[in-house]
C-alpha cells in the first residue's frame, strides 16, 4: 500500500483534505466516494532521496534485536507523554549515541515531516524493520493506537530474542560435543588407525573380522572422504538453490512439519509466533479481521503458512478461530481449548498471549529434555566408537604377543 495526500469535497460543499493509505490512485478514489466526499485531487506521496537514506543505504542499515526492542520501547513512552510522532522522533535523535541510530532517526523523522506515513518510512530499512512491524505499524496509525502498538512490538522483540538466546545457548555444548566427536573419529581412522594397522599387515599374520572392517573403512575414508565431503556441499548448495522455487519449498515444509519429534518442536514454534502476534495485535485495538493476515507473516514454514491463508478467509466469512485452527491439526488442542474459552468470554486477545507463553514454556522445557538425553546418548555413542578402534587395534596385538610367547 501506498500513502496518498487526497483533496475532497464533502456533501455541504466543504473542502477537506488529508492522508490515507491505499493500492492505487483509483481505490482511493473510489474509497472516498464511499465516504460521500468528491475527490478533487489526488497524490502519491513519495519519499524524497534525501529522506530515504539520508545518505545511507537502507537496505544495508540494521540494528539489533536489542537496539530495536529499546528505540521500540522508547518512542512509545513518549507519544504515551502526548508528544507528536515527530517530536518523540527528534527527541530520541538528539539523545542517540550511535551513528546508525542516529541517521535512522534523522532519516524517519524527515520522512514523516513530508507527510509520509510512519510505516512508510519504515519500509525503506527491510534489514531492521521486519513485515511483521511494518504491517502492525500501519495498522496501528489506522486504528490510532501507535502508542500501545509501539509497546506491544517492544515486548514482542523481547520476548522473541529471550527465547531465540535460551535456545542457542542450550544447543552450542551438544553441538560442540558432536563436532568434536566425529573430527576425533575421523583423524583416529585417517591417520592413527593406518600407521598401527601397517604393522600388523607386514607381520603377515591373520587379523580379526573388527580389525578388517577397520581396515576396510579407514581405506575408504583415504580414497573417498574428500570426494564425499565435496559431494555433501555441492548437494547442501543445490538444496538451498531449488529450496528458493515456492513448490519446493513447500514440500520440504511438508516434510519437516510430519517429522516425529522435529515436527512437534517447528509446529510448536509456528503457533506460538502466531497467537503472539495476534494476541498483541487484538489487545492493541486492531481487528481481528486486519490482525489475521498481519499475523501469517511471522509464520516462515511455508505448508503452516497456507493453511493459515485459509483459516483468515474462513473467519473473515464469520466462523470461530478456535474451529478453523483446530481443524488444521497443527496447532496444540491447549492451546485451542484457551482459544475456544477466550472467545466464548470476549477475552480473546488475553488467551492468545497465555497459550503463546504456554507453549513456549513447552517448547523450552521440550529442548531442555531432549538435550538432558542427547548428552549422555552422545558419550556413550562416542564411547562405543573409541572401544571399536581400540579393539580393533589391541586384539591383534594380543594375538602377537602369544606367538611371540
Amino acid at each position: 500500500m501506498a500513502s496518498f495526500s487526497y483533496q475532497a469535497i464533502d456533501k455541504d460543499g466543504r473542502k477537506v483534505k488529508g492522508v490515507k493509505q491505499a493500492d492505487s490512485a483509483k481505490q482511493l478514489r473510489q474509497n472516498l466516494k464511499q465516504e460521500g466526499l468528491m475527490p478533487v485531487d489526488v497524490r502519491e506521496n513519495k519519499i524524497s532521496e534525501n529522506s530515504r537514506n539520508g545518505g545511507l543505504s537502507g537496505s544495508g542499515l540494521v540494528l539489533s534485536s536489542s537496539q530495536l526492542a529499546m528505540l521500540t520501547r522508547q518512542l512509545s513512552v513518549l507519544l504515551d507523554s502526548g508528544m507528536s510522532l515527530i517530536e518523540a522522533l527528534e527527541a530520541l535523535s538528539q539523545q542517540a549515541d550511535g551513528k546508525r541510530m542516529k541517521t535512522l532517526l534523522g532519516v524517519l523523522k524527515s520522512g514523516v515531516s513530508e507527510g509520509n506515513s510512519f510505516a512508510d518510512c519504515l519500509a525503506q530499512f527491510p534489514r531492521t524493520f521486519d513485515q511483521l512491524y511494518i504491517s502492525s505499524i500501519r495498522a496501528a496509525e489506522q486504528s490510532g493506537t501507535l502508542d500501545r502498538i509501539l509497546d506491544q512490538l517492544a515486548d514482542h522483540t523481547e520476548s522473541e530474542r529471550e527465547f531465540r538466546q535460551k535456545t542457542i545457548l542450550a544447543l552450542i555444548y551438544p553441538i560442540l560435543v558432536a563436532v568434536i566427536s566425529l573430527l576425533i573419529v575421523v583423524g583416529l581412522m585417517v591417520y592413527i588407525v593406518p600407521q598401527v594397522v601397517g604393522v600388523f599387515e607386514e607381520s603377515g599374520q591373520t587379523l580379526p573380522v573388527l580389525t578388517r572392517g577397520l581396515i576396510s573403512i579407514s581405506e575408504f575414508l583415504q580414497q573417498w572422504g574428500l570426494l564425499m565431503l565435496l559431494v555433501l556441499l555441492a548437494t547442501l548448495a543445490g538444496a538451498r538453490i531449488a529450496i528458493q522455487n515456492s513448490q519446493v519449498r513447500y514440500r520440504f515444509d511438508q516434510f519437516l512439519i510430519s517429522m516425529p519429534l522435529l515436527g512437534r518442536y517447528l509446529r510448536g514454534i509456528q503457533s506460538a509466533r502466531y497467537a503472539q502476534t495476534l494476541g498483541m495485535l487484538s489487545e492493541s485495538g486492531v481487528a481481528l479481521s486486519s490482525g489475521l493476515p498481519i499475523a501469517e507473516e511471522v509464520v516462515e514454514n511455508a505448508f503452516f503458512k497456507r493453511s493459515l491463508k485459509n483459516v483468515s478467509k474462513r473467519v473473515i466469512d464469520g466462523e470461530s478461530l478456535s474451529i478453523c485452527l483446530g481443524q488444521t491439526k497443527l496447532f496444540p488442542m491447549l492451546m485451542v481449548h484457551m482459544l475456544a474459552s477466550g472467545e466464548a468470554s470476549g477475552n480473546l486477545d488475553q488467551m492468545l498471549k497465555k497459550s503463546a507463553r504456554q507453549q513456549q514454556n513447552d517448547l523450552a522445557a521440550l529442548v531442555s529434555t531432549g538435550i538432558a538425553l542427547f548428552e549422555p546418548l552422545m558419550l556413550l555413542v562416542m564411547g562405543a566408537v573409541v572401544l571399536l578402534i581400540v579393539l580393533a587395534i589391541l586384539v591383534p596385538i594380543l594375538s602377537m604377543n602369544q606367538l611371540i610367547s
